[in-house]
Parts: structure tokens; sequence; C-alpha cells
């Protein structure tokens, strides 16, 4: 029996008054092995890339866990979880500068946020690797890829 199936679609406007390279480079940061492609089919200036390897979340996973913010990613992830997908925002123009921030809507980055859409049938234990719950700052009863049936980083 192979893998669970998994899908992770990263999505993020652009406006005529940003740079296409700074945001590209931005992305990188946090999805340094995923491709980004500018889309303009049916809708605003994107960039967007999509991939089939929960691998291509593990650098989120550690600025998460960097910033302290587990917790409030995991609340988010459950919040937004129907038909097995989740959607995470991130606050664009703060990752720009290099910081992961989790907004609740589009709105709060006045520029658009980051779109994260995760569909796996391992949901909810993939919320216990991406964002396991935290006592005291530390992850407690986190599930590796492994455990999920995907293969480890």
């Amino acid at each position: 029996m192979g893998p669970p199936d998994f899908s992770l679609e990263v999505s993020v406007p652009l406006h005529p008054t940003e740079s296409e390279d700074r945001v590209r480079a931005a992305l990188y940061l946090v999805f340094p092995t995923m491709t980004f492609d500018a889309r303009d089919a049916g809708g605003p200036h994107r960039l967007a890339g999509s991939s089939e390897s929960p691998q291509d979340l593990e650098k989120l996973k550690g600025l998460l866990s960097q910033r302290r913010i587990l917790d409030t990613t995991r609340a988010r992830l459950f919040q937004s979880l129907s038909g097995g997908a989740a959607v995470l925002l991130l606050h664009k123009q703060a990752l720009c500068a290099g910081k992961v921030a989790i907004v609740d809507t589009d709105s709060e980055s006045p520029l658009g946020a980051v779109r994260i859409w995760i569909k796996t049938a391992t949901f909810p234990d993939f919320i216990n690797h991406l964002a396991p719950r935290t006592v005291d700052g530390s992850p407690v009863d986190e599930r590796s890829l492994g455990e999920l049936g995907f293969q480890d980083a």
C-alpha cells in the first residue's frame, strides 16, 4: 500500500506595486523545494505552486515552531478543516520581511495573504505533525510523517 493522498497548493496575489521577485523569494524561504509560476487566468495576477509531497511543509513547520505559534496554527487549521482539506493564511508583508505570521482573513494582510491549501486523507492526524499541541511551549503528541504513512523527510 502506498502513502496516503496528499496535495498542497500555495497561492498569493501580486499587485502592480509589488516586486514579483521579492514575493517569490519570500515564498522560497518557506517552501524552498516548490516551484512558483505567475498566473493571470480567471482573476488577478498571482504566484502559485503545488506539490504532492508533505515534506514541502517541513520548513514551514520549523518556522512555526521557532516563532512559537504552533497552537495558533493548530487552531486555525482545525477551524478551517472541511472534507479532508484545511487552509492556512500567512501575512504576506511579514513573510517578505522574513517572518511567519498567521492571519485569519485576507484583509489582515493589506496586499493579500499567502493562502496555503492542504488536502490529505490523514486529517486531523496530519495537524499533529504540522502543528502539534504544546505544553509550556514544547510540542507534545507530535506525529511523524512515517507514523502517518508518508516517507519521513
